[in-house]
């Protein structure tokens, strides 16, 4: 039977969450080893971003399990033809190991 995995855009009470599944694939993406300690600028840098910057953040669950995020930020550019409104980028994908499909 297949899974069924649930997407939601994350409200601030889901920090928690979030910041688990981001250090967790910044030590898999870093090549830090599973041990690795963050600064507290790191953790308290990131949780502020999550907090109060210009994004949004969607989570992907399976049950009541986060198995992985999608933080889209919003950057301002000076109206272009292909552009008349700004941009908006997609800054990171995460997902818990046992997701990744191996090709």
């Amino acid at each position: 039977m297949m899974r069924m995995i649930d997407l939601r855009i994350a409200k601030q009470d889901d920090i928690d969450y979030f910041m688990s599944i981001r250090l967790e694939m910044l030590k898999v993406v870093n090549d830090l080893p599973e041990d690795y300690e963050y600064s507290d600028e790191m953790i308290n840098e990131s949780r502020d971003y999550f907090l109060n910057g210009d994004q949004i953040t969607v989570l992907a669950t399976d049950g009541d399990a986060v198995i992985g995020c999608a933080s889209m930020s919003f950057i301002r550019i000076m109206p272009t033809f292909d552009h008349p409104l700004g941009e908006c980028e997609i800054k990171e994908i995460l997902y818990a190991s046992v997701y990744c499909i191996k090709l």
